[in-house]
C-alpha cells in the first residue's frame, strides 16, 4: 500500500460536539440544575422522602392468631383509631347447655367512644345477645357477659365485635370469632 495514497483517518466521535453544543448544555444546566442542586433543595427533597416513608396506611390491617381470632388494628391520621381482643370464647367448640363468658376488650392510645358486641347464631341468622353503648372510656372498656347454648342441632355462631369514634360513618373496626355449638 502507498502511503500518499492513503487518507488521514479521523477517529469516530459519537459523542462529537461543537462548541455552540457545549454552550447551551452549560446555559441549560446553570438555569435549571444548577438550582436544584442547591443544598438547600436537597435537604427539602430528602425531608419529602423521609416523611412520605413513614406515612402509615389509611386502611385497616387484620392478624390471624391462628384460632380464628382476628385483631384489627386501624391506622391514619385523623381516623379513630382502636385495636379489639375477643379473650373469650378462645376455642372453637362447645356443648349445649354450656355456660360461656363473652369477654372483648377495647384499647386505645386515647379515648373508647362506642362500642357494640353481638352474638349471632350464623345458622338461622339469629342475634343471640346484642349489645351497643356509647362507653367514652380513657384508654381501654372490658366487656363481660355470661351466655349458655341452647341448641338441638348442630349450631355454628360468631361474635362479632365493633368499635368507633363519634360519627358511626367514620371509621369502624371489627373483630370476628367463628366456633361450633354441638347438640
Amino acid at each position: 500500500m502507498n502511503l500518499s495514497s492513503v487518507q488521514q483517518i479521523i477517529p469516530f466521535k459519537p459523542f462529537y460536539s461543537t462548541n455552540t453544543q457545549i454552550m447551551k448544555i452549560n446555559s441549560i444546566f446553570n438555569q435549571i440544575l444548577r438550582p436544584i442542586l442547591r443544598p438547600q433543595f436537597l435537604l427539602i427533597l430528602l425531608m419529602a422522602i423521609a416523611v412520605a416513608a413513614c406515612e402509615k396506611d389509611d386502611g385497616d390491617e387484620a392478624e390471624d392468631d391462628g384460632h380464628g381470632h382476628s385483631h384489627s388494628h386501624s391506622h391514619g391520621d385523623g381516623e379513630y383509631k382502636a385495636t379489639i381482643s375477643i379473650a373469650s370464647p378462645d376455642k372453637g367448640m362447645f356443648m349445649n347447655g354450656d355456660q360461656v363468658e363473652l369477654a372483648v376488650n377495647f384499647t386505645s392510645d386515647e379515648t373508647v367512644h362506642n362500642v357494640s358486641v353481638k352474638l349471632i347464631n350464623l345458622t338461622d341468622n339469629n342475634e343471640e345477645h346484642s349489645f351497643e353503648s356509647h362507653v367514652h372510656q380513657d384508654g381501654a372498656y372490658n366487656y363481660s357477659h355470661m351466655h349458655t347454648f341452647n341448641v338441638s342441632t348442630h349450631t355454628d355462631y360468631r361474635i362479632e365485635a365493633k368499635t368507633w369514634g363519634h360519627d358511626e360513618n367514620g371509621n369502624i373496626i371489627t373483630n370476628t370469632f367463628d366456633f361450633h355449638v354441638m347438640p
